[in-house]
Formats: C-alpha cells, sequence, structure tokens
C-alpha cells in the first residue's frame, strides 16, 4: 500500500487443468486417425447423401405396397381357419413366414422413402444400426423357417410316425424359439464391434460394411453356419418332395388346409425354391466381398432388392396359387365380420365343449334311464315271481290241511 492505494501482488500462474489433461494425453499417447473418425462418427453424424434413382423409387412403392398388403391378407388368409379347427403346422410356419416379411418391409422401405424425399439418410447412428439389425435378422429368419418348412414336409412323407411327434404344435413352439434366440445373438455381433453396420449407398440401407474390422471372420461363419448349411440342407429336402408329389403325394395332403392335391404341393415347394434363390445373392455377395473380390454397383443393387422380393412378395402368393377360391373366401368371411378372426377360435372351441358336455350329458341320462327301468323291470319281475311262489305255497298249505282234516 503506496499514496492510499491498494494494489494485489502479482500470483503465480495457476495451472489449467483442461489443457494439462489435453497435454498429458497427447504426450502419453497418439490417438490413431481410425479411433478419432470412429469417435467423431458416434458424436456427430454428417449426412449422407443419396442419388435419387427412379428405377429404385418404383421397386421401394412395389415392395411396400405388396409387402404389407399381401402379407396382411396372407396372414388374415391362414388365421381365418375354418369352424372348430386349429392352425396346422404348414400354415403356422407360413404365418411366420408372412410376418418376417411384414417385418423386412416396414423396416426398410420408410426410410428409404424419406432419404428420396430428402436426398440423404437420416442423421442418426442408432437408427441405422436398428435397421441394419433387424434386416439381418429377418433375411436369416425367413431362410430358417424356410428350411424348417421344407425339413418338415421331408419327415411328413418319410416317417409319418415320427413326425406326429416331432413337429407337434408344442415342438414346433420350442423349435421356433429356440432359433429365435439363436439368431438373435448372431446378429448382435455387428453392434459390439463384430462387424459392422452402416449406411450403403447402392442399396439406400443400412447393411454389413465390408470395410468394418472383424467382417472377414464375421461373414465366413455367418456365410458357413447361418446361411450355407440351411440353405444346403433345403435344397435337398425340396428337390425330394417335389419328386414324391408326382409319384405319392398322399402323406404331404396332411398339415395345410391349403394342400388338398399334388399340385398344391408343388406350388409350396416353387415358393421355396424362389425364396431360396432370392436370398442367397445378397449373402454371396458378402462373402465375395470378405475375400476381396470388386462387386459392380448394379450386382450389389439387384442383390439387394432380390432379397426383398424373396422376404416380402413370394409366400403371400402361395394360398391364392394353389385354392384361390377358399382364400378369397376366407378373405370375404373376414371382411363380412371381422370380429371373427379374433374370437371364432374360442367360441368354435367353446360351442364344441358345450356340445360335447351336452351330449355326454344326455348319454349319462339315457344310461341312467335305461338302468332304472331295467331295474323297475327286474323289481317288478322278481315281485311277481315271489308273490307266485307265495300264493302257490299257500295253497300247497291250504290242501295239506284240508287232507289232515
Amino acid at each position: 500500500m503506496s499514496n492510499g492505494s491498494f494494489s494485489m501482488p502479482e500470483d503465480p500462474a495457476l495451472p489449467d487443468p483442461i489443457s494439462d489433461v489435453v497435454t498429458s494425453t497427447t504426450s502419453a499417447s497418439v490417438v490413431s486417425l481410425e479411433e478419432w473418425e470412429k469417435l467423431q462418427r458416434n458424436i456427430t453424424v454428417t449426412p449422407i447423401q443419396v442419388e435419387v434413382n427412379t428405377m429404385t423409387q418404383v421397386m421401394t412403392l412395389l415392395t411396400l405396397t405388396v409387402g404389407v398388403v399381401g402379407n396382411l391378407m396372407l396372414v388374415c388368409v391362414l388365421l381365418a381357419a375354418p369352424r372348430g379347427k386349429r392352425i396346422q403346422v404348414v400354415d403356422r410356419i407360413l404365418l411366420l413366414l408372412g410376418l418376417t416379411g411384414l417385418g423386412a418391409t416396414l423396416a426398410s422401405t420408410p426410410i428409404q422413402l424419406y432419404a428420396y424425399a430428402m436426398h440423404e439418410f437420416p442423421r442418426s447412428e442408432s437408427l441405422c444400426q436398428a435397421q441394419g439389425y433387424m434386416l439381418n435378422l429377418l433375411s436369416l429368419l425367413a431362410l430358417w423357417y424356410t428350411n424348417l418348412l421344407a425339413i418338415e414336409r421331408y419327415v411328413k412323407f418319410r416317417s409319418p410316425h415320427e413326425h406326429a411327434l416331432t413337429f407337434s404344435i408344442l415342438n414346433l413352439n420350442v423349435i421356433v424359439s429356440g432359433l429365435l434366440v439363436i439368431l438373435l445373438i448372431e446378429v448382435c455381433g455387428p453392434i459390439y464391434g463384430w462387424a459392422e453396420y452402416r449406411f450403403a449407398k447402392e442399396s439406400t440401407a443400412c447393411m454389413v460394411d465390408p470395410l468394418s474390422q472383424h467382417f472377414i471372420t464375421y461373414v465366413s461363419i455367418h456365410a458357413t453356419c447361418y446361411v450355407g448349411v440351411p440353405a444346403l440342407i433345403s435344397a435337398v429336402a425340396i428337390i425330394c418332395v417335389l419328386r414324391w408329389a408326382f409319384t405319392d403325394p398322399t402323406h404331404l395332403l396332411r398339415g395345410s388346409q391349403y394342400l388338398k392335391c399334388a399340385r398344391d404341393v408343388v406350388v409350396l415347394c416353387g415358393a421355396m425354391l424362389t425364396t431360396l434363390l432370392l436370398l442367397l445373392p445378397c449373402q454371396l455377395l458378402l462373402f465375395l466381398q470378405a475375400l476381396e473380390v470388386q462387386i459392380p454397383t448394379d450386382v450389389k443393387v439387384a442383390a439387394f432388392w432380390f432379397q426383398m422380393i424373396g422376404l416380402s412378395w413370394v409366400y403371400p402368393a402361395v394360398p391364392f396359387l394353389a385354392r384361390p377360391a377358399e382364400a378369397w373366401a376366407a378373405l370375404g368371411r373376414i371382411a363380412k365380420s371381422p370380429l371373427r378372426l379374433r374370437f371364432s377360435r374360442h367360441v368354435d372351441v367353446t360351442l364344441e365343449d358345450s356340445e360335447a358336455n351336452m351330449s355326454t350329458s344326455t348319454t349319462v341320462e339315457i344310461r341312467s334311464s335305461s338302468l332304472l327301468a331295467k331295474y323297475r323291470r327286474g323289481s317288478s319281475t322278481h315281485l311277481s315271481q315271489h308273490s307266485t311262489r307265495h300264493s302257490v305255497s299257500s295253497n300247497l298249505c291250504a290242501k295239506d290241511i284240508v287232507s289232515a282234516l
């Protein structure tokens, strides 16, 4: 303090915690370019421009229409079973395939239409991961459900007695649930770093990125265990079923309300083969990309749309090609009374149970009344015989008394 003024002493320079952290981090380790790009991609998603193509727009609209309307019609036709009948094994698997196609359509086409309208893919990394996860899962489910359907028809012909045990409703539910759990685990790999889902400009959708880490190991296991094995088994089983359909289709005409002649079995086998042929090119391209084979852009686009057609277009046509009159009649019943789709099965079972109870009670009443009539007839006969014997014995006693006198 001097001349009545107060002055603060100069303090030493205080340390800056942020600069110290940055300095220490920089000096401790050098961040690689790939890690830095991945960090920036997780923080901010840069817009990805989309090239609008008339052909892809038309295919998207067609897939949306056929995939939603066709698969909903398939589900309604299969649920509208005749009165008092449960949904059979083949119809249950077709129902699952219809729901798979509907899910694939809804997971892909709305995002594609948004990208075409805005000329860029949505700026959301989570949305890209969810779409890639769903498309990968649903394509594998369609392949494995087709495999399950082919094996079911094969076992139905080769061993009908074992079919009743292996493909009962309870066992079928267990098999389907097990497949779903296994495939859910398999498609989670790219989310946790085993490969990666990224936006592909060729298909305007998120798919497994060929340039991602561990892509070769992921595709190797994916293509051999989850795609190659079921596809090979399905092809062999379908060819055998087709051959039996022309020679002895008796056992094959059971298990569905739409399999009533050899032509219906041929339609079902044609749908399975078509689905396999349409789903395999996209999976094959992933394997070729893992081998660093250059694939033209047009081939990638065609393979993606083959996959979408196989998922959402094929199986809705099965009941309308096999039994068109019955399929349209089922839709007509649903259109007249929409509540029947939900409550008809419960009402039919209730009516059957009540009728069975009524018939049982009537039978019991008839049997009880017949037994009562027999008892009455027997008792009256016994009484008449007893009275006759009593009168005879009384007469004999009277004669003895008279003779004694």
